[in-house]
């Protein structure tokens, strides 16, 4: 558009400098046939070619016609330029909040938990076999004496073993109740890293009040992180500190959100 509106333009500037120079010469024969006809002189009969010559000047009209239609197109186009640039600014400053921002995390990490947990922690089983793998490169990297004794009790361990036959060779299995007590368990959902497949495995091992496991030993822990084919897990999401502030009556920040139902995977 811009490339047609120039070419409209050089057009229409041609076609005037021509009509100019034509209307001097025009003016210029007039004149010296008035001034022959004053003198008694009369003008050859083959010079009323003027009408002729006049001709392109008359296609004036219509070359405008493309600066008229182009004019039309340039300014709506100008005018909703300058609008899009002055909405710009208003888009560009719009301001988030970072608390906006916190909270999309953090559902962001509770959907990925509850995908996790629902799903039967495939993922997590997928790597148990290569636990002791790992806890040797561990030890063989400077870990220490533990880790290395660990490490070696899974490698002993035949291929097919139990996740409970693994859990056995690295920590304690914690004592259990046969039932929660007064007939109601604990909200165990509301620790993060516990969705609703954790807390039936941790209710099959007699687990159901948050007392019980802040009073885990790492021993413990060990076990119930492998038992639940999740070697690691527990110290990485703290369970054994969230719990002793829910058993103490204190509240968390994930239980918190918990509590007003911002948490699809510890819905019940």
């Amino acid at each position: 558009m811009f490339w047609l509106t120039i070419h409209t333009a050089l057009l229409i500037l041609a076609a005037f400098i021509l009509g100019c120079v034509l209307g001097c010469i025009a003016r210029q024969f007039v004149r010296k046939a008035t001034a022959g006809a004053a003198s008694g002189y009369a003008a050859p009969a083959a010079r009323p070619a003027q009408p002729v010559a006049a001709e392109p000047v008359v296609a004036q009209p219509v070359v405008a016609e493309p600066v008229a239609a182009a004019a039309a197109d340039v300014v709506p186009l100008s005018t909703a330029t300058k609008v899009a640039e002055a909405a710009e600014p208003a888009v560009a400053v719009a301001p988030v909040a970072p608390e906006a921002v916190a909270e999309t995390a953090d559902a962001a990490v509770d959907a990925a938990a509850a995908s996790i947990d629902d799903a039967g922690e495939i993922a997590a089983a997928a790597t148990a076999p290569v636990a002791g793998a790992v806890a040797a490169d561990d030890a063989a990297s400077g870990g220490n004496a533990e880790e290395a004794d660990i490490a070696a009790r899974l490698a002993a361990l035949p291929a097919d073993a139990s996740n409970a036959d693994k859990a056995d060779a690295v920590g304690s299995r914690p004592t259990g109740l046969a039932a929660p007590r007064g007939g109601k368990a604990d909200d165990l959902k509301r620790i993060r890293g516990i969705g609703k497949v954790n807390e039936a495995k941790l209710a099959e091992l007699g687990v159901f009040h948050f007392d019980q496991i802040a009073a885990w030993s790492m021993a413990e822990v060990r076990w119930v992180g492998t038992f639940l084919a999740f070697p690691g897990r527990i110290e990485r999401e703290e369970w054994v500190s969230q719990a002793t502030s829910l058993a103490r009556g204190e509240e968390t920040a994930f239980s918190k959100r918990v509590d007003s139902g911002d948490v699809p995977s510890s819905k019940a």
